[in-house]
Parts: structure tokens; sequence; C-alpha cells
């Protein structure tokens, strides 16, 4: 039930938002998007590696894949949808959705107070890492796919 109620408004947001984008826009600037998109996901992921190298290739493994589905030319309606949906799923909200589905809320919420506890008392910087770099990302990606 958690992940309908992540997944469907956000498709409706889509919608409505590619309709409205759709109206006036130059055909060059989904491209243009997922250029600097993969631009600051590159430089993000190099100076990342410096400090911590797990989080580097964990990131650059979810980037690569999610920009990766990213079209560049205008696809057919399918296409989009497939990769809209792909990349809602690959948001930390859907991610997290999944997860509940996989296993189970009380696990996600024990994980979750973890993360928090972790970020609060040690100062582990994944939480904001997460929710300022790789949040915004796949966020351009999906509007960058709107756009195309």
């Amino acid at each position: 039930m958690s992940y309908w109620l992540v997944v469907l408004p956000s498709f409706a947001f889509i919608n409505i938002t590619g309709q409205v984008l759709d109206m006036a826009k130059p055909p060059q600037t989904a491209a243009l998007l997922k250029a600097f998109n993969l631009c600051w996901a590159g430089m993000i992921i190099a100076v990342t590696a410096v400090v911590n190298f797990s989080l580097s290739a964990a990131t650059a493994v979810l980037l690569g894949i999610s920009l990766s589905v990213v079209p560049s030319t205008r696809p057919n309606s399918l296409v989009k949808l497939f990769a809209v949906g792909f990349l809602v799923t690959l948001t930390p909200q859907g991610i997290m959705a999944l997860s509940s589905r996989i296993i189970g809320y009380n696990n996600l919420l024990l994980w979750a107070r973890s993360a928090i506890w972790d970020y609060e008392v040690v100062g582990s910087y994944f939480v904001p890492f997460v929710w300022m770099v790789y949040l915004p990302l796949v966020l351009q990606g999906i509007l960058s796919c709107i756009l195309a």
C-alpha cells in the first residue's frame, strides 16, 4: 500500500508537468539538461571518491543505472513512461517503498532509525548526501526524461 502512495502521486505530477512543459520548449533542452546532469554526477562522484570510496562507488552504480535510461532523443510515450517509472523507483522514496515490501516495514524502520542515529550521533553524512546530492540528480533525470 505504501508503495502506491508514493508512486501514483508521482506519476500524476509527472503527467501534468509533462503536458504543461510540452507546450513550448526548444528541442535540445532535454539533451542539454542530461549533459549537465551527467557532468554534475561525474564531478560529485570524483570528489566523493577521495573522501569515501564505497559511497562514491555505490553512487556511481545507482546514478549510472538511473541516468542511462534517460533517452537523449524524442522517444515514444511507452519508453518515456518506463524511464520515468524506473527513475521514480530509484528515488529514495521509491527505494524505501520497495524495501518495505521486500524486508518488511519494521525492519525498514530499524534501518532508518539507525541511519538517522548515525547522522545525529556519529556525524555520518549518508543522510544529507542522499537528500542533497543523490535526490536532485535523479529528479533532474526525471525532468530530462519528461522534456525529451
